[in-house]
C-alpha cells in the first residue's frame, strides 16, 4: 500500500510531505513501512549550510542534521526511513507516520524555523486463522467440516479430541467441505451414554507457517446398531419326576437356562431376563418358576447395557404339554355273583370304572384300585382295576359297604371316589335284640331305617313340631305361579320375566322410583302378603320392594337410575296363608 501524508503549509508555502510505502509480512503478522520525507521550498532561495544546525526526523528515527541549499521553488528530497509495525491478533493494525524538519534559522521571514507532518495510518488487514464450522455426528458413519479460509493458499490440519482420545482428521486441506467418518471405536468413550462431546481444531498454515487455530464443538451419536450382542441363549427342563425327562409340562417343569452376552465398544451389561410359557427369570443363568402356560412356546431374552440399549433373542417354539388331573367318565360298585352276575344277594362287588389322563406326549397313564370296608369299619387291602373287576366274596347280605376307588397317573394326579353298598332287600327285618326295625333293607342299628320310597298323606310331625310340608294344590294362570301346602301357607313366585308400565317416576335419594299394582293369582285370607323382588327401571339397575296392599294385590316399588315407567321385573317370591 503507498499514501502520501501533506504538513501544514507556512505563510510562506514551505510544506513537508511525507509518501509512504507499506509491505504485508502474513506469516509475521507485520507490515514494513517506508517514509519518504520531502520539503517544499515556497520562496525559491533558502539555504544553511551551517553544520549541526539544519536536521529532520522521519518516524522518530531520530534528528539527521544536514546542510541545504535551495535556489529555486520546489520539492527537495530530505530521506527515508524504512521500519516494521505488528498487526493485532486478528490481523488488524494502524501505524502513525511523522516527520520534522529545522532550518536552523530563527530570524528569517522567508525560511520557517520549523516544519511537522503527521498522520494515523490504517494497515490492510492480514488473514489470519482460518473458521472451523460442523454439525453432529454418527460414529461410524461420515459427516461434514466446513473451512472458510480467508486466503484461497492457506492450507490445514483439523484434529479431534474426544473423551480421552485424540487424532488427525486431515492435513494439508484447502478451504470448502471435508467429509470425516469419525471412527466407530470412539463409542468406547461413552460405555454409558448414547451421545458425547467432543472438539475439532483447525490449525491453518500460511506457506508452512502456522498462523492461527479455530476450533469448535460437535455432538457424535452411538449408532442404533450398537446394540449388546447374545452369542448364547440354551434352555432345558428341569423335572423332578424322571418320568418327564426331556420333556416341558405346564404345573411341573422349571426351565433352566443360561445366556452368554457382551455389550458392545466399552458398554457392559447391567440386565438380563428370560421369558418362556408365562414365567420369567433375571440374570445371566438361572431356572425360573413352575411352568403356567401350554401349547407352541417361545422361550426369549433381553439384554440391557449401560448405555440403555436392548437386544432381544428367540428361539424356535418349544413345546410345552398341558396337563390336569386324572378324570373319571363312569363309575360303579354293585353286589354280583362270584362270575360278575348282578345279584341282590351278592357276596362280590363288580366294580367298573372309566379314567383318562393327560397324555404328555405319551409319557402319562392311569392306575386304577378299589378297596372296601363294612360301614364304621376299615378299609382291607387294595385291588387293581383295569376297566371293569369283581372283587370281595365276604360280604354278607344282611351288613352295608363303602368301596372306594382311587385313580392315579404317572405324574402323582389322583381323583378318590366312594360308592355305599346296601345290604340285600327285604321288605321288613328286625333287629337281633329287637331294638330295631329296617323297611325295605336289613336292620344294621338300634332305629328305624327305611330304604323304600316313602308316601305321607298328611304332615309328619316329632312331638307338636311339623317337620314336613307338601303341597296340596298349585297353578300358573300367567307370569305368576302358586302352590297351597298342607300346613295353609301360600307361595306365590315369577314364573318368567316380564315387563310392566309402572307410575310416573318421581325423584328419589339421587335417582327415580316408579311402583305397579299387580293382582295376584289367588287371595290370602288377609292383607299379610310378605316378600321380596328384583327388578330394574328401563335398562339401568334397580332396588325392588314388596307391599302387600289387599288380600289379592302387591305393590312393587322399582327404586333405579334412569327416568323410566318401563318396570322389567326380573324376581318376585311373595308368602301368605289360604287357610
Amino acid at each position: 500500500m503507498t499514501g502520501t501524508l501533506y504538513g501544514a503549509a507556512s505563510p510562506k508555502g514551505w510544506q513537508l510531505r511525507l509518501d509512504y510505502t507499506t509491505t504485508e509480512d502474513v506469516s509475521a503478522n507485520r507490515s514494513t513501512v517506508t517514509g519518504d520525507l520531502y520539503v517544499y521550498d515556497g520562496t525559491g532561495r533558502s539555504y544553511n549550510e551551517t553544520t549541526g544546525e539544519p536536521w529532520y526526523d522521519i518516524c522518530g528515527g531520530g534528528r539527521n542534521y544536514f546542510t541545504y541549499s535551495y535556489t529555486a521553488i520546489g520539492w527537495y528530497y530530505l530521506g527515508t526511513r524504512t521500519f516494521t509495525a505488528d498487526h493485532n491478533g486478528d490481523g488488524s493494525g494502524s501505524v502513525t507516520l511523522t516527520g520534522d524538519w529545522c532550518s536552523g534559522i530563527s530570524d528569517s521571514s522567508y525560511t520557517p524555523y520549523s516544519l511537522s507532518v503527521s498522520g494515523t495510518v490504517t494497515l490492510p488487514t492480514i488473514p489470519r486463522a482460518s473458521a472451523l464450522s460442523c454439525g453432529s455426528f454418527t460414529l461410524g458413519a461420515a459427516g461434514s467440516i466446513h473451512i472458510s479460509a480467508a486466503s484461497g493458499d492457506f492450507r490445514h490440519t483439523v484434529t479431534y479430541t474426544f473423551g480421552g482420545v485424540s487424532g488427525t482428521v486431515v492435513s494439508g486441506a484447502k478451504d470448502g467441505n471435508i467429509s470425516w467418518m469419525p471412527p466407530l471405536t470412539l463409542c468406547a468413550q461413552i460405555p454409558s451414554a448414547t451421545a458425547g462431546t467432543g472438539t475439532l481444531t483447525c490449525t491453518t498454515y500460511s506457506g508452512g507457517t502456522a498462523i492461527g487455530t479455530a476450533s469448535c464443538s460437535f455432538t457424535a451419536y452411538v449408532p442404533p446398531s450398537v446394540v449388546p450382542s447374545i452369542t448364547g441363549f440354551t434352555v432345558s427342563p428341569s423335572n423332578s419326576l424322571s418320568a418327564l425327562s426331556g420333556v416341558y409340562v405346564k404345573g411341573f417343569t422349571k426351565v433352566s437356562y443360561a445366556v452368554t452376552a457382551a455389550g458392545q465398544y466399552g458398554a457392559s451389561v447391567t440386565g438380563c431376563t428370560v421369558s418362556f410359557g408365562g414365567v420369567s427369570g433375571s440374570g445371566m443363568g438361572g431356572t425360573t418358576g413352575v411352568l403356567t402356560a401350554a401349547g407352541a412356546v417361545t422361550p426369549t431374552v433381553t439384554v440391557y447395557d449401560s448405555r440403555g440399549r436392548t437386544s432381544t433373542k428367540k428361539l424356535g417354539a418349544v413345546t410345552v404339554y398341558d396337563y390336569a388331573p386324572p378324570t373319571v367318565s363312569g363309575f360303579s360298585a354293585n353286589r354280583c355273583t362270584a362270575d360278575g352276575v348282578l345279584s341282590d344277594s351278592g357276596t362280590y362287588l363288580r366294580v367298573t370304572i372309566s379314567a383318562g389322563c393327560s397324555s404328555v406326549g405319551g409319557r402319562n397313564a392311569v392306575a386304577v384300585r378299589a378297596r372296601y370296608r363294612v360301614s364304621g369299619g376299615s378299609f382291607g387291602g387294595y385291588t387293581a382295576i383295569s376297566g371293569s373287576a369283581v372283587i370281595g366274596g365276604d360280604l354278607t347280605v344282611n351288613r352295608s359297604y363303602v368301596l372306594e376307588a382311587t385313580v392315579t397317573d404317572t405324574l402323582g394326579g389322583s381323583k378318590t371316589m366312594t360308592e355305599s353298598i346296601p345290604t340285600s332287600a327285604v321288605t321288613v327285618n328286625f333287629r337281633d335284640g329287637g331294638k330295631g326295625v329296617a323297611v325295605g333293607k336289613y336292620s344294621e342299628k338300634a332305629a328305624f331305617e327305611c330304604a323304600l320310597p316313602a308316601e305321607f298323606t298328611d304332615g309328619v310331625k316329632i312331638g307338636d313340631a311339623l317337620v314336613a310340608d307338601f303341597a296340596v294344590n298349585y297353578g300358573c294362570p300367567h307370569y305368576i305361579a302358586w302352590e297351597k301346602t298342607k300346613s295353609g301357607v301360600l307361595h306365590c313366585w315369577l314364573n318368567n320375566t316380564v315387563t310392566l308400565t309402572g307410575s310416573t317416576p318421581k325423584a328419589l335419594m339421587g335417582g327415580y322410583v316408579s311402583y305397579v299394582e299387580i293382582e295376584m293369582p289367588i287371595s290370602c285370607t288377609d292383607v299379610g302378603w310378605t316378600g321380596v323382588a328384583s327388578g330394574r327401571l328401563g335398562t339401568g339397575y334397580g332396588f325392588a320392594l314388596v307391599v302387600g296392599r289387599t288380600n289379592n294385590t302387591i305393590r312393587v316399588s322399582i327404586l333405579g337410575n334412569q327416568n323410566s315407567n318401563s318396570i322389567e321385573l326380573t324376581g318376585l317370591c311373595v308368602f301368605g296363608h289360604w287357610k
